[in-house]
């Protein structure tokens, strides 16, 4: 019996008692209910937006999503790490989190946007308003609290809660996406984007003061460890140096093509640059969840680390070798020239899914270990194989020169991920597991 067949026959119920895979699960159910919705957004808007206008609205989402990323202190890793042994300091740490990346965001998102505004003398997605520049500010603080709330859920092990928050998300601003094209059409995607953001924050963390943390607290208190701030600042210090890497390599190519080959071409580059970002979020969010565990049992992690993989490779296989298939006939969704301008880059992309989810489990291991250099290793690579290479191919090759340089930098790391991991991987398996994985 395959190993699909196994998985059926085990059923839900078993994955959820497991709180690895149900979190783990509940991620990737989040991810891909966020990116098909994401890619009926991007639909709706190339036919209701000229191309130009989704140019400049999707670099301006890219943009907001860097400059929060800046601001955040790559807190999003710091969390998982730390809250499940925070115990009664839990509500502490998410307070100081939330208060600390919330004046950066504001100061961060102000520095840039004025320094936008002077330095470029283009008109630009800020378009020299300051409305839209005040919104944009805002939009950063609200998109920081957005991304971290998301890591508090998953600290806390009630990542089931991340896709129902994710799909109510990505619905609205459908509805939103569709209305703003009758009358606020220049800025119809930005503000689409931004405002059920803010809609959604203050509910979902209501219910994580009022019962998740108490939830929390009174669970785990066998597991609790005292706080060492004095370990979580060189450990948020280090991974934000990293983070630093990593959101320029995710978040700038947008920006770059822009700038470089004007807001149409960022248009036909935009979609599928945003579906590999997708593919990403799959073993970005499954690592979170083994984060989360091995902080909790850091001795059964090379167990914990073996059995994820074997999950992270059973879900993206397929994925990978449908969507290169079928690039071409999706991105007609989109329109003609989205189709023959993305579909190369969208492919190349998708075969990179595999050495990208072994780079990312060899991440998570190290944010439990704490091993700091190791993480900067990978993504300083990363950027400069990523950023570097692409730059040089961007004028002679086109958009398709980010997939070669994005295909380049995942393979490379992923042969240094394979050597360090599979010493790890080595180890016996000590972890009680489900009947599909013995």
């Amino acid at each position: 019996m395959t190993l699909y067949k196994r998985l059926l026959r085990v059923g839900v119920e078993q994955i959820y008692n497991n709180p690895l895979y149900r979190n783990a699960y509940a991620l990737v159910f989040s991810t891909v209910s966020t990116s098909g919705l994401g890619m009926f957004y991007w639909i709706i808007a190339a036919r209701l937006y000229t191309p130009e206008t989704v140019g400049y609205g999707s670099a301006a989402i890219s943009t907001m999503m860097f400059v929060s990323g800046l601001a955040q202190l790559n807190l999003t890793d710091a969390l998982g790490r730390f809250l499940p042994n925070a115990g009664r300091q839990t509500t502490k740490l998410i307070t100081l989190s939330y208060a600390t990346t919330g004046v950066l965001s504001f100061v961060i998102a102000t520095i840039f946007a004025v320094g936008y505004l002077l330095l470029t003398q283009e008109e630009g997605f800020l378009r020299g308003s300051v409305f839209v520049t005040i919104w944009f500010i805002f939009a950063v603080a609200i998109w920081t609290v957005f991304a971290l709330q998301d890591s508090i859920l998953t600290g806390l092990r009630q990542a089931v809660w991340i896709p129902i928050e994710n799909t109510i998300f990505s619905i609205i601003k459908i509805v939103l996406l569709v209305v703003f094209a009758v009358w606020l059409h220049d800025d119809g995607i930005m503000a689409s984007w931004t405002i059920p953001v803010a809609m959604t924050i203050i509910p979902i963390n209501i219910l994580i003061f009022r019962r998740l943390i108490p939830q929390h607290i009174e669970r785990e208190a066998d597991k609790e460890k005292p706080l060492s701030f004095p370990a979580l600042r060189n450990f948020v210090t280090g991974t934000y140096i990293a983070s630093l890497f990593h959101h320029a390599y995710i978040s700038l190519p947008p920006l770059l093509v822009t700038l470089i080959l004007g807001p149409q071409a960022n248009a036909y580059f935009y979609i599928p640059w945003l579906i590999g970002n997708s593919f990403d979020l799959l073993p970005t969010n499954m690592t979170a969840s083994l984060t989360v565990e091995g902080a909790r049992d850091e001795e059964n992690l090379p167990a914990l680390a073996s059995h994820l993989l074997k999950h992270m490779l059973t879900v993206m296989t397929p994925l990978a070798l449908v969507t290169i298939v079928s690039a071409p006939i999706f991105l007609q969704l989109f329109g003609a020239d989205y189709a023959s301008e993305g579909a190369p880059l969208m492919q190349l992309v998708a075969i990179s899914i595999i050495p990208s989810a072994i780079n990312f489990l060899n991440m998570g291991i190290y944010r439990v270990r704490q091993n700091i250099g190791g993480i900067l290793r990978m993504q300083i690579g990363l950027c400069a194989g990523v950023i570097g290479l692409g730059v040089f191919l961007l004028p002679s090759l086109g958009i398709v020169g980010f997939g070669i340089s994005w295909l380049t930098a995942q393979i490379i790391m992923s042969i240094y991920s394979f050597f360090e991991l599979r010493g790890v991987l080595r180890t016996d398996d000590k972890l009680e597991t489900l009947p599909f994985l013995q």
